[in-house]
């Protein structure tokens, strides 16, 4: 029928459409909006007025993370290696039989995090991938 798809199909959908290390989403930036207003209210609520953000080094990852620091004024961002999402910074590729093959991504390297976004990096390796080696998640 019309708009169901076989866990397959979904599948193979996601797959083609998988990136990198993609940037927020326009789902992903209406929530982070939501998420900066109830951020403003956190001085207040909580009575600190200092704060510490540690963020994963993807892409999305710091661009929320920055902007949270705009809000609550913090020094800084902390770039942890480990905070990576399971699988690192991965795409893939199709094979000749239409299967896809997962394949070693593209991530930021330290120095772009550092220039674009103004984080700590110092704990990072020069570049990726920020899975540790551990390898890719199955699909």
């Amino acid at each position: 029928t019309a708009g169901v798809s076989t866990e397959q199909q979904a599948q193979h959908e996601w797959l083609s459409m998988r990136q990198d290390d993609p940037g927020l989403s326009p789902a992903g930036a209406a929530q982070l909006k939501l998420l900066q207003k109830h951020a403003m209210k956190l001085p207040r609520k909580s009575g600190c007025s200092r704060y510490k953000i540690v963020s994963s080094p993807m892409r999305r990852a710091c661009q929320t993370a920055k902007a949270l620091v705009e809000v609550l004024a913090c020094s800084g961002v902390d770039v942890q290696s480990e905070l990576c999402e399971v699988g690192g910074v991965y795409s893939t590729q199709a094979d000749a039989n239409g299967q896809f093959q997962k394949v070693r991504g593209n991530a930021m390297l330290s120095s772009q995090i550092s220039q674009e976004f103004g984080f700590n990096t110092g704990s990072l390796p020069a570049s990726g991938p920020w899975d540790g080696g551990k390898g890719f998640e199955c699909i």
